[in-house]
């Protein structure tokens, strides 16, 4: 009898029957392709914000106490504490090695060229930009730097190599820079720092919206020659991919218990991370760079709340036209 009853209910009224199932049909869909966009967004938007550069900053222990006037700070450039070039692939051995996707040191040196008849003071950075670097134990070699580290750099000409000979250096111009020097792609540029000297050849024009518009950017090795500073380095820029922060990732460690300390070193959060990496490399410390970290927090935030309200949007509304349904059919049956 209730089979009976079942087949003939589904054989009669099919138009009303079919707009339930195609409501129920368009709920379930928009609320699966919904969490699942959801799930792949994260990683989709990691990506994308470490195109905007690095997230996590290591420097000398020594570099940490700011010694600042009305906000400028009055740290001489090529003075200071450094961290040894030869420790940086101690990064890639951490916990979070294939979480840390790229890694770039940084060595800042003041220096001057002559335009014409005049001395005009510049900076010179020292970076990798696709750097050879053996790991130790395996001795696998990655690429790292500038170009793997800010892709959304904008580049007229070429990138500089890093294994040019010590008479055949190349470097990054900032546009700003190149125009008040007079600079284009191909030109010679020699560099002076306390008596020492450095030419370079522009290979490219760089334009970055920020600080780099105004540098001379080449291989760490030219900058150490120039500062005759072997092997030293000031920074390192660190881009990982790393869980946004919640209020668990913002607790003291050393105040956690054994089991949660073991669950906030085990989470790929931004600050263990850098905690990891201080470790690994001596007299060192490292942080993340706020801003970058927790733009993803509330961009991922924000999107996640954006497509849970749009979920239930979508199964309120399958609900209403299966009710609407439902109801139609009762009201005929009152009689």
């Amino acid at each position: 009898m209730f089979f009976r009853i079942l087949r003939q209910s589904f054989a009669r009224q099919r138009g009303r029957k079919a707009l339930a199932a195609a409501a129920v049909i368009a709920g379930m869909t928009v609320a699966t392709a919904l969490l699942t966009i959801r799930l792949n967004v994260g990683d989709d938007l990691k990506r994308e914000v470490r195109r905007v550069g690095a997230n996590i900053l290591v420097q000398p222990a020594g570099d940490t106490l700011p010694v600042t006037l009305n906000g400028v700070d009055l740290r001489p450039a090529d003075q200071g504490a450094f961290l040894q070039e030869q420790d940086l692939p101690a990064i890639k051995r951490t916990f979070w090695t294939n979480n840390i996707t790229a890694i770039a040191p940084l060595l800042f040196v003041p220096a001057t060229t002559t335009v014409g008849d005049r001395r005009v003071g510049v900076e010179l950075e020292g970076t990798y930009f696709a750097h050879a670097m053996t790991l130790p134990g395996s001795g696998r070699v990655i690429r790292t730097g500038m170009k793997q580290l800010a892709p959304a750099w904008s580049i007229t000409g070429a990138w500089p190599a890093d294994d040019a000979q010590a008479d055949r250096y190349e470097a990054l111009v900032g546009r700003h820079l190149a125009a008040r020097l007079g600079l284009r792609v191909g030109d010679p540029l020699t560099l002076g720092n306390s008596g020492r000297t450095l030419v370079l050849r522009v290979a490219g024009l760089v334009t970055s919206g920020g600080p780099e518009d105004n540098l001379v950017i080449a291989p760490l090795a030219g900058a150490q020659q120039l500062a005759n500073e072997p092997g030293a380095v000031r920074q390192v820029l660190v881009a990982a991919l790393t869980k946004p922060e919640d209020s668990f990732a913002q607790m003291d460690p050393r105040r956690l218990s054994p089991a949660d300390l073991e669950r906030w070193q085990c989470s790929p959060y931004a600050v263990s991370i850098a905690a990891d990496i201080a470790s690994a490399i001596p007299g060192s410390v490292a942080a993340p760079l706020r801003p970058v970290a927790q733009s993803e927090g509330r961009l991922l935030s924000k999107l996640g709340l954006l497509m849970l309200i749009i979920t239930l949007v979508a199964l309120a509304a399958s609900a209403l036209a299966i009710s609407s349904v439902m109801t139609a059919a009762v009201l005929e049956r009152q009689q």
